[in-house]
């Protein structure tokens, strides 16, 4: 080998194994080129710095198949999308089409929403989506549909005006206009709102609200819908300006729904066969009947058992409604500002309860366990004709189920008031024992009574006059359903029942809700007012231990130690009858007979007389004794006959044997 030849061959080998080594120090280097390539990569994608590969694909793409990007954007946290098709369709604006999805997954440890559509128009930054045709969006337990929507990223909001439909674990909702915050997690509904919430009452169907505003938190589980406000519930329905709706904090359903401006209420729900939570049995007197039943006696035990009524009409300024969590009833009812509540009743009776504030609570069974109006508070029964049966007011109305107790008090200046058909009763407290049909009055009692008149042709009975009425005062008094008597009675002071001039006193006295049947007992006193023969205005004054009135003869009885006064005598007895004149009311003859502890007695001036029987004529204005009569005078003696008679209008006394003998005065 020359040495040309060796020297080129060298050369070769150098050559060569430089060539080696370049490409040796290139794989290096292109080794190392990956290895901090992949590095930044891990880097920006751990620190959430956008790609440079899909923004340059947009970029210099037209049009692309299939596609299917993942964006990063600083806090705004990582965004996916796919679709069929992606155009370029203007400067930083790109429309997908076909089968389009994102999934933005918001900040660190925020909430993914995830937007299904036919068409997509985003800019280039991925903050702004407009999408277009059968939209679909899902947040947490949320579903949106929708045909176009707008995503502004930048602002965390979602918005259409084209129509939107709302399914949530909740309520479902539809509107015309809709902007939903996701930071927030508020949603706001514009234009035909409609709402089907879900409610845990009886029948278990969604309460639908319709307005032209809501606005729910789903992290506050509550919202309010505003603007000509309707609502139903099965058969219930409603009207108000505006609603405040507040679900249970672990449940779904709604704890609370708050009713405000002009509300109006008819509610119509399906009642259990009890008729209150926890009630006591009905007594067995006489059966109470609907309100309004016709034949039927007015009955506080029928008009008073409101959870039976058929149905419920409410007016009030604000009402708030509570359901049970854990049954398909209300829990209470509160009205408040001029509030009304009707109960209406099958027989076409109604029971009407009102105040500026109203409560009403129920069992979980539907029942009414407790009722409570305040503040001009009033509860008031018609009947099928619209007449007033009963009316209650006071300051206060209270109504306990488990006693079957309503409790009535008075205000500063006006007292309790019950007042019924031919009754009213004013007092400090009245209590009504709603199940017995009775009821209690105390404090400063004052009533008022007039019965029915009798029907045509058949004379009135009764201690006071059918065709007026009959005033009373007492510290207490007791109505009895049973035996439909008012009964009075004072501790302090004597009970006062009077009609015109027509006064009875006594510790008691009782009077039957008719007006026939009064009895007095303790300290009995009795004021006839009559004139004379001649004119005279005269006052009867009958005092005894007892009296009552007997139904059958008409007639009225005094018994223990009986005095009558007529102004000029004086007469005493154990008994005194008086028979009736042809009207109630109305005075014929009293008449005193002999007891067993003796005689009767009769004083005129300084003239004393006894005898058997002794009778007082009103009209005449004369006493006539029978019965072995004798008459003392200190003058002449003791004088006896047949019969005297005393003339009371000018004190003569007659004395009648078989040959009569007058004594002047």
């Amino acid at each position: 080998m020359t040495e040309r030849s060796r020297r080129g061959r060298l050369k070769w080998t150098a050559a060569r194994w430089a060539r080696v080594a370049l490409i040796a120090v290139l794989g290096v280097v292109i080794v190392s080129l990956a290895a901090v390539l992949i590095v930044r990569i891990r880097r920006e994608t751990s620190d959430e710095a956008p790609p440079q590969k899909a923004e340059s694909l947009q970029k210099n793409v037209n049009v692309m198949e299939n596609v299917q990007f993942a964006q990063f954007k600083g806090d705004k946290g990582k965004i996916e999308a796919r679709g069929d098709r992606n155009v370029r369709v203007g400067e930083g604006l790109f429309r997908m089409e076909g089968n389009v999805e994102i999934v933005d997954h918001g900040r660190k440890g925020g909430r993914e929403v995830k937007i299904r559509g036919d068409t997509l128009t985003y800019d280039n930054d991925w903050m702004k989506f407009s999408f277009q045709g059968h939209i679909r969006v899902e947040f947490k337990d949320m579903l949106l549909e929708a045909s176009e929507f707008v995503y502004d990223r930048e602002r965390e909001e979602m918005s259409t005006g084209s129509g939107v439909s709302i399914v949530s674990p909740g309520f479902e909702a539809s509107s015309r206009k809709m902007i939903f915050y996701t930071q927030a997690e508020e949603v706001a509904l514009e234009e035909n709102v409609r709402i089907s919430a879900r409610i845990k009452l009886s029948p278990e169907q969604p309460l639908i609200l319709t307005g032209q505003k809501f606005v729910f938190g789903f992290k506050r589980r509550s919202g309010n819908v505003e603007g000509a406000l309707a609502l139903e519930h099965g058969k219930s329905r409603g009207s108000a300006d505006s609603a405040y709706l507040e679900q249970f904090v672990d449940k779904d359903d709604l704890r609370l729904v708050e009713l405000a401006g002009n509300v109006r209420l008819q509610v119509e729900e399906p009642r259990t066969a009890a008729s209150r939570e926890g009630a006591a049995a009905p007594a067995k007197a006489t059966p109470a009947k609907s309100p309004g039943t016709k034949g039927a006696r007015s009955s506080l035990r029928a008009e008073l058992r409101l959870s039976e009524s058929l149905r419920q009409d409410v007016e009030a300024s604000k009402v708030r409604l509570f359901a049970y969590a854990d049954a398909p009833a209300l829990e209470r009812l509160e009205l408040a500002g001029a509030a009304v509540i009707k109960f209406h009743f099958t027989s076409g009776g109604a029971t009407g309860v009102a105040g500026e504030a109203v409560r009403l609570d129920f069992g979980r069974t539907g029942g009414l366990a407790a009722l409570g109006a305040d503040t001009g508070a009033w509860i008031e029964s018609r009947g099928a004709d619209h007449e007033i049966l009963h009316a209650l007011e006071g300051e206060s109305v209270r109504y306990y189920g488990d006693t079957s107790i309503m409790i009535v008090t008075r205000s500063e200046k006006t007292k309790a008031r019950l007042a019924g058909a031919s009754s009213e009763v004013q007092a400090d407290k009245i209590t009504v024992h709603v199940e017995k049909d009775d009821f209690d009055a105390e404090g400063g009692v004052q009533m008022r009574s007039q019965s029915a008149p009798p029907a045509s042709g058949t004379p009135g009975k009764g201690f006071f006059a059918s065709d007026r009425p009959v005033f009373c005062q007492s510290q207490t008094l007791r109505y009895s359903g049973a035996s439909q008597r008012f009964s009075l009675s004072d501790a302090v002071r004597p009970v006062r029942a009077w009609q015109e001039d027509k006064v009875l006193t006594a510790k008691e006295i009782t009077i039957a809700e008719d007006g026939a049947d009064v009895t007095a007992s303790g300290d009995v006193r009795a004021f006839f007012p009559h004139k004379a023969a001649d004119g005279t205005p005269r006052r009867i004054e009958i005092g005894s231990d007892r009296m009552r009135f007997e139904q059958a003869s008409g007639q009225i009885v005094y018994e223990g130690s009986c005095r009558l006064g007529t102004g000029a005598a004086v007469l005493r007895s154990e008994s005194i009858t008086v028979d009736p004149g042809e009207e109630a009311g109305t005075v014929k003859t009293m008449r005193a007979t002999r007891s067993k502890s003796g005689p009767v007695m009769i004083s005129m001036g300084d003239r004393d007389a006894s005898g058997d029987l002794a009778v007082y004529d009103i009209k005449q204005d004369t006493i006539t004794v029978t019965g072995n009569p004798v008459l003392k005078e200190k003058e002449t003696g003791e004088v006896r006959g047949d019969k005297l008679t005393f003339y009371l209008t000018d004190g003569r006394i007659q004395v009648q044997e078989r040959s009569s003998a007058a004594i002047k005065s």
